[in-house]
Parts: structure tokens; sequence; C-alpha cells
């Protein structure tokens, strides 16, 4: 008996916003704060946030020069002008919201395949350390941004494999 295929859910993408998924995700947030504080402007950032997110839609998306390598996230970006003049400091919220999603991601993914909250907390606490992750959400450079999309593309890919739903595959190009 086969049941009616329904549309694939969000939590498919493994958000885990129990109690501890909430404080992972806190933490984060509170992580990259502390981080954003003592962390002085990139020129990367400075750049982007001048140079492509402050113009116009169809420039932000369109100029492509060497630095500007981050259309998207410089797009996404491009909206917050409506609300402040720094780009900068909108870029890195969006970082470390990235970056805190994530973790929780993360947590719920492993967390569903091995049940042992102390060990995905742990593996989650390791992450968090992990410079090539926590240096890049405290920049407004759009890399955390890109390792979350990576990441839901992965658990997009991986849920189909397991099965063969290609619903997971609209997902997957979503991210990717």
């Amino acid at each position: 008996k086969n049941p009616t295929p329904q549309w694939v859910h969000w939590r498919d993408i493994v958000w885990r916003f129990d109690v501890v998924g909430s404080g992972i995700f806190l933490a984060s947030l509170v992580y990259c704060y502390v981080w954003h504080t003592k962390a002085a402007y990139a020129h990367d950032e400075v750049f982007s946030a001048l140079q492509f997110a402050s113009k116009p839609i169809l420039q932000t998306i369109s100029l492509y020069p060497l630095p500007n390598n981050h259309l998207f996230f410089n797009a996404i970006n491009h909206w917050f002008i409506y609300f402040t003049d720094d780009l900068v400091i909108t870029g890195r919220m969006i970082s470390g919201l990235s970056f805190a999603l994530l973790m929780v991601s993360i947590y719920g993914f492993f967390y569903r395949k091995i049940q042992d909250r102390v060990v995905c907390i742990l593996m989650v606490m390791v992450l968090m350390t992990v410079f090539s992750i926590f240096g890049f959400a405290t920049q407004a450079r759009g890399y955390s941004f890109h390792l979350l999309l990576g990441w839901m593309a992965f658990i997009q890919l991986y849920h189909f494999r397991q099965g063969h739903d290609h619903r997971h595959l609209f997902w997957y190009s979503i991210a990717c």
C-alpha cells in the first residue's frame, strides 16, 4: 500500500529546535556576537558592502569583478539598505544566523542517526571552534551562508539516496 506522496517537509532539512537545539542556536548567536564585537571590519567586508550590496539590485547581481564572488549573499544583504546604512553589520548578522542554523541542523542530523545528545552536543561544540567555520561566521563575506546551503544540499542528497524520493532533488537544486 503506497501512501499518497506529500511535499517534502522542512523537517527533512533536519532543524531540531527542541530545548537542546534552541540552546545550541542561542549559544551560536552569542558566540558570533562576542566575536563580532572583537573583530575589526575586514577590507573584503567593507568593499563588498560599499561596492556591491549598497548598489541597485541589478548592479549587485550583474557586476562580477573578482571580489564579488558572493553574488547571492550581497543580493540578500542589499535589501537591508532600507533599514540601516551599515551593510557590514547586516552582513555579519546574516553570517551569524547562518552559522547558528548550521549548528542546529548538524545537531539535528546526527541526533537522528546516533540518538546520543551528549555526543552530538560535543560534536557541535568542536565544530563551533573550527576556525574555517566560525571565522567565516564572524565576517560579512558569505562563506557561512554558503556552508549552510552546502549542508542543506548534502542533507537533501542523503535523503534522496535513502528513499529515492525525487522531491528532495527540488530542495537540493534550491540549496545549490
